[in-house]
């Protein structure tokens, strides 16, 4: 029934200008005198002022716009109440006291926004939230600035003792309680949102200091409403948010208030099982998870380079780098330990807030890759010694066949020897390649044929009327098939020197090799001789094309031979 009438009289009030309506008439300023005792209400104006003016500074952390908000309640509230102590003026003290109490309304609120904002649950202020805590605080101003109309809020008004000692004495309606009731289950609320959050953080000290700056005013107000002031004359609620004030700029300038914001611990560092850790803009610790608890022995508000020494420079730059990877060395006593670290910036350009961490330990990792590289290493070593001793094995064979070939005067056994001694040359010759190769699976091809088919071809009387080409690509050969390629190459490049060109004056021989899109090599050997007899291209041949065939079934390869101006070789195999 009390708000129907509170409706009625606003609607009846509604036709009445602004001026009016608050209460005011010329006159009201210049009745104000300066007093002793508004001393502390301005001071305390000047210190909200002020922290208002840092809040909106740092809007960008969780919270610090709520804050600044709330500064500026604070100020309409604390300011007004220095004016009403600055008159013996009943209407005079009414109008500033209204207006305060637009300020002293809205703070419980604006008190709630905060918090919510502050400890990580910024998702739940909507904009449907701001308008159902403000509703009540809405019809609360509707209320006081309506009140001569139907005397809810405010049942009487009275002036106790006079300038510059005077105070204003109120007795409440049937609207105040509600409205009381109201706030303070805002305040109990976020008092509850502060506490459970200290319990469930490092900022333990750093939360401490905004409860009792909640507190205080909190106390001070019931005080109020229950006639109690033991500071009497003075204001209670100036003296009050002086303290507070002192308080907050404490925990701003020495417990980093509006750097070091708390974080939802629960959902995103304590269920990870990477240490994690925050870092704000200056590079101190301002919180971390139990993993990155249980990985060094840290405290929030200490330098990164206690943990790290190595802590990178790009961090500190004003580039746009926002992540990166980097092995860090822990800057403790204990046994070397390596961590891989991941960085990512908070906030965006160019107010960047801090970096968030993520640490993992990799000691193990490093320790089993260096093994593993070490192994390797002995690996590749063995393997180059055994290359080394086949080849030089290979070697001695090759020298054994030059003597028998030296020894026998059969022109026929001599060219069997010299043939065989060739073979062994190229098997030679792919073992020292493989020695001197970074890379044992495999080789450049271009390199390597180029150079087998050069000293091939440079072994015979004729190679100087006998040119060479070459189309090979950036292609490359696996070892495996190395041996084989290499042997028919020397058997195609042995036959074409021996019988293709016998009686021409000039030649040329043409290697080419292709990858094809579905994964296998083309190698085409071509001469324009004077073309292969019809016997080798029925099947038939010497010992070369049966070791050229016998070859290409190993490696599962496709021969192909066209006997047109010259003769091509197209074999076609996987790799």
């Amino acid at each position: 029934m009390a708000y129907i009438t509170l409706i009625r009289a606003v609607w009846e009030s509604g036709k009445l200008d602004v001026l009016r309506v608050a209460g005011y008439t010329p006159g009201m300023l210049e009745s104000v005198s300066f007093s002793p005792y508004m001393v502390p209400s301005l001071v305390s104006a000047g210190v909200v002022a002020f922290l208002a003016i840092v809040a909106f500074s740092r809007r960008d952390v969780p919270g610090a716009t709520a804050f600044g908000l709330l500064m500026v309640n604070a100020f309409i509230w604390v300011f007004t109440y220095a004016l009403v102590l600055g008159t013996d003026d009943l209407a005079t003290m009414v109008f500033w006291f209204n207006i305060g109490q637009i300020g002293a309304v809205q703070s419980p609120a604006l008190w709630l926004i905060f918090a919510l904002s502050y400890t990580g649950h910024k998702t739940s202020v909507t904009w449907k939230t701001v308008a159902a805590l403000y509703a009540i605080p809405l019809l609360t101003i509707v209320a006081i600035y309506t009140n001569d109309h139907h005397m809810l809020f405010r049942s009487a008004v009275e002036v106790k003792g006079v300038w510059p000692a005077a105070t204003l004495e109120i007795t409440p309606g049937p609207l105040f309680y509600p409205g009381i009731a109201y706030h303070y289950a805002l305040i109990i609320g976020t008092l509850l949102i502060l506490i459970r959050d200290a319990a469930h953080t490092r900022f333990t000290l750093q939360t401490a200091f905004i409860i009792v700056s909640l507190i205080l005013p909190f106390i001070s107000n019931v005080l109020t409403i229950l006639e109690i002031n033991p500071l009497e004359p003075y204001g209670a609620n100036g003296v009050v948010f002086s303290i507070s004030g002192c308080l907050v700029a404490l925990a701003l300038y020495r417990l980093g208030f509006f750097d070091l914001v708390p974080v939802a611990r629960e959902r995103v560092f304590n269920s990870l099982r990477q240490g994690v850790v925050v870092v704000d803009s200056r590079d101190r610790i301002i919180d971390f998870n139990s993993e990155f608890e249980r990985l060094f022995d840290v405290q929030t508000g200490k330098p990164i380079t206690s943990v790290f020494a190595e802590w990178p420079t790009w961090a500190k730059s004003g580039d746009d780098q926002t992540t990166g990877s980097l092995t860090l060395t822990p800057a403790t006593n204990d046994a070397p330990r390596r961590f891989e670290v991941s960085l990512s910036r908070i906030g965006s350009a160019p107010r960047w807030t801090g970096y968030t961490a993520i640490v993992y330990d990799v000691t193990r990792i490093r320790a089993a890759e260096e093994n593993a590289r070490r192994l390797a290493e002995e690996k590749d070593l063995l393997l180059r010694e055994v290359h080394h001793r086949v080849k030089n094995n290979m070697a001695t064979v090759a020298s054994l066949l030059e003597i028998e070939r030296g020894a026998t005067d059969d022109e026929r056994t001599r060219a069997v020897l010299q043939e065989a001694r060739g073979r062994l040359d190229v098997m030679v010759k792919v073992y020292d390649d493989l020695h001197r190769s970074d890379d044992f699976r495999e080789v450049p091809a271009r390199e390597y044929l180029a150079k087998l088919v050069t000293a091939v071809h440079g072994a015979f009387n004729s190679a100087s009327r006998v040119k060479l080409a070459f189309e090979i690509g950036d292609e490359t050969i696996k070892t495996a098939l190395l041996f084989p390629i290499s042997l028919i190459v020397n058997e195609l490049v042995t036959n074409a020197m021996k019988h293709a060109f016998a009686e021409a004056d000039h030649g040329t021989i043409t290697l080419r090799l292709n990858r094809s899109a579905v994964g296998r090599h083309t190698l085409e050997f071509s001469d324009d001789g004077v073309g292969l007899p019809t016997p080798i291209l029925d099947g038939g041949g010497n010992f070369g094309m049966t070791i050229i065939r016998g070859l290409c079934t190993q490696i599962k390869a496709e021969l192909k031979i066209e006997n047109t101006n010259g003769t091509t070789f197209r074999i076609t195999f996987a790799g």
